[in-house]
C-alpha cells in the first residue's frame, strides 16, 4: 500500500495503454508502481504523478506529460516524448531516459543521461528532433 497513492505490485507488469488522471477533490494523487512496468502503447500523465524508484519503465509508444513524472531508474520511450507547459520529468542521479522518437519540452526536464536511440545499445535509424521552450538540466554524481 502506498501512502497517498495507488499502484504497488497489484497491477500487471505489462499494460496496453496507461492514462494517469489522478486528480481528486482533495488534491493530486500519485501512481507508484513497485515493479518494472511495460506499457505496450501510449502513456499519458494528465494529472497527479507517476513516481517510481528502483525499477525500470518502458513505453512502446508515445509519452505525454502534463503533470509530473519522477523516475528513480531507467525510463525508455520508443516513440515521441512530449512534456507540455506545466509538466515535469525528473530522473534520479545516474539514471537515464531513452527516447526513440522526437523530444518536445515545453515544461521542465532533468536527467543524468538522455539517449536518443531505441536503447542504449541500438541506435535509431530515423532523424530525431528536439524542440520546445522548456528547461533542461543535467546532473550526475561523477561516477
Amino acid at each position: 500500500m502506498n501512502a497517498n497513492g495507488f499502484g504497488g505490485n497489484t497491477l500487471p507488469p505489462q499494460i496496453g495503454h496507461l492514462v494517469i488522471d489522478a486528480a481528486t477533490s482533495a488534491g493530486l494523487r500519485m501512481y507508484k508502481p513497485t515493479i518494472a512496468t511495460t506499457v505496450n502503447g501510449n502513456m499519458n500523465v494528465t494529472s497527479g504523478s507517476y513516481q517510481v524508484s528502483g525499477v525500470n519503465t518502458t513505453v512502446f509508444g508515445d509519452l505525454t506529460i502534463n503533470s509530473t513524472v519522477l523516475q528513480g531508474n531507467a525510463f525508455r520511450v520508443t516513440g515521441d516524448l512530449t512534456i507540455n507547459s506545466g509538466g515535469t520529468m525528473t530522473n534520479a542521479v545516474n539514471s537515464s531516459v531513452i527516447i526513440g522518437g522526437d523530444l518536445t519540452n515545453n515544461g521542465s526536464m532533468s536527467h543524468s543521461f538522455i539517449y536518443f536511440a531505441n536503447s542504449t545499445s541500438i541506435a535509431t535509424t530515423n532523424a530525431q528532433v528536439v524542440r520546445g521552450r522548456g528547461t533542461f538540466s543535467s546532473h550526475s554524481n561523477g561516477t
